[in-house]
């Protein structure tokens, strides 16, 4: 996800990504000993996951959204490296009787 808050249908599958890297002026992708992300939905509820570690650094979850609102998520590092990464994204109700596009 590229833009600020990206719109998306319910029913769609959202990809939530994230990099660590070492502090600068290294600045070189690490993979943290934990990495969990944490999902916000529009009624208040949390959901932890554990996200599949793409490559050095770097760690995805596809999530299907469920609910009308701004979804909130965090991915979260620990052991040899803490930091979080996070944004958000609002999803919409798809149009009377169609299904998502994408």
């Amino acid at each position: 996800m590229n833009s600020p808050n990206p719109t998306f249908e319910v029913g769609q599958t959202v990809t939530l990504s994230a990099s660590f890297k070492t502090p600068s002026p290294a600045n070189a992708p690490v993979d943290p000993e934990v990495v969990l992300l944490t999902v916000r939905t529009p009624d208040g509820a949390n959901a932890t996951f554990t996200p599949t570690h793409d490559s050095t650094g770097m760690f995805s979850l596809e999530y299907v959204t469920t609910q009308v609102g701004y979804h909130y998520f965090k991915f979260t590092g620990t052991g040899n490296l803490n930091a979080a990464r996070g944004g958000s994204f609002e999803t919409v109700q798809s149009p009377a009787g169609e299904t998502p596009c994408c």
